[in-house]
């Protein structure tokens, strides 16, 4: 099976007959990986959604995020790995198509984490101040 991460017109160098073609095929070669260097950023939607995210990219890794205590380790993995995985399972024409489509699953997982990041805060003061109440009306 062919690596996706590589096009076919780089799988194999042209034979150098002419510098015009070896400088065309050094250009190409600079741009897809230009390109898949911009694959390697953090994926929110990966990481907050996971295996909703995973099935609505053909990531079924992420599926192993329903086993309890897998599931944190699989949000991270899938955070620093999500897009390497969607864009090689999907059908993209160009990173810059891939990146456009997964702008949404971005942005969703971000206000996700942070709204769950705001309930959790919540959680611990009301929690804090409750325990400070208890100890000191145990003083009485």
């Amino acid at each position: 099976m062919e690596n996706q991460m590589t096009p076919p017109e780089f799988n194999n160098a042209p034979e150098p007959d002419s510098f015009e073609k070896l400088k065309q095929y050094r250009e190409q070669k600079t741009d897809f990986a230009d390109d898949i260097s911009r694959l390697h950023k953090w994926n929110w939607g990966a990481f907050s959604f996971g295996w909703i995210w995973g099935v609505g990219n053909n990531a079924y890794i992420m599926l192993l995020g329903l086993i309890p205590v897998v599931n944190l380790v699989m949000a991270i993995v899938g955070g620093i790995n999500g897009n390497r995985w969607a864009y090689q399972n999907g059908d993209w024409r160009s990173v810059d198509e891939y990146l456009r489509a997964q702008r949404s699953w971005d942005t969703a997982g971000k206000v996700q984490f942070f709204i769950a990041l705001g309930v959790f805060g919540l959680y611990a003061v009301v929690l804090i101040i409750g325990l400070v109440l208890g100890l000191l009306g145990s003083f009485d």
